[in-house]
């Protein structure tokens, strides 16, 4: 048992950079990190306050692009050994701060996620009621209008002006022997079958955007306390590192 011990370790032995050896990790690390704030950039600009759909689809957009920096602290924090050159304590300094800051910010954003869906989702419902009205204020006008209709002609035009499918000529050609009240109640029939399948169609697409909504607000929430939780980890490893090193100094 003891012989499988030592060849197992032998294989999961951390890396070791001997004194002297460069170290590339920091120097990546260092590197993500500056682009992941290019990214940032990229994404924020051109500034939107107020916008709710400018500030949703930003903070899903910094969530989604919160891999590169994590990952450039990362390796910056592994490639951690005890004798720190100049530039690599002052990377640990900066990134302790920054790590803090990151912290901070994403768990502002969460809260503003939230606000900006239920603002987003008041839009929707208000554009969903509007939708229906617009609906039922044409189907009065159009009851309207076919009531004080008194010829052929009229309904003919109605179609016309409608778009209606199937014409109103179509329909005299599969029924020639329908009466004016027949025909102006078909007529009444196709607008109202024609606006259900619209309003219909709208609502499908309500429910999908509420549901796309929702999902898009529980990633940007969840995504925010996850980025939180990672940046407020590394804050704390780069304040145990310093703090090794500065007892390392006071022991020397």
């Amino acid at each position: 048992m003891k012989a499988l011990t030592q060849r197992l370790k032998q294989f999961y032995r951390p890396l070791e950079i001997q004194e002297g050896e460069p170290n590339p990790l920091p120097i990546v690390g260092a590197a993500l990190v500056l682009f992941g704030l290019f990214q940032y950039a990229y994404i924020i600009y051109p500034l939107q306050p107020g916008s709710a759909d400018w500030e949703f689809l930003t903070i899903k957009a910094l969530v989604d692009n919160a891999f590169t920096p994590i990952l450039g602290v990362a390796l910056f924090l592994a490639g951690y050994t005890i004798e720190l050159p100049l530039w690599r304590l002052a990377g640990a300094r900066i990134l302790t701060w920054f790590s803090l800051v990151m912290a901070v910010i994403f768990v502002l954003l969460m809260p503003l996620a939230v606000n900006d869906a239920l603002r987003l989702s008041n839009g929707m419902n208000a554009r969903m009621a509007t939708a229906q009205n617009i609906s039922a204020t044409q189907q009065q006008k159009v009851r309207k209008a076919l009531d004080n209709a008194t010829s052929m002609e009229e309904l003919e035009m109605l179609t016309t002006v409608l778009s209606l499918t199937p014409s109103l000529e179509q329909r005299a050609r599969q029924m020639p022997k329908d009466s004016f009240v027949e025909r102006r109640e078909w007529l009444w029939e196709t607008i109202k079958s024609n606006q259900k399948r619209m309003l219909d169609e709208t609502k499908s697409l309500f429910s999908a955007n509420k549901t796309t909504l929702r999902k898009d607000t529980l990633k940007c929430v969840g995504g925010s306390a996850f980025v939180a939780a990672v940046y407020f980890y590394f804050f704390f490893a780069f304040r145990r590192v310093r703090r090794k090193y500065r007892l390392i100094q006071d022991d020397e």
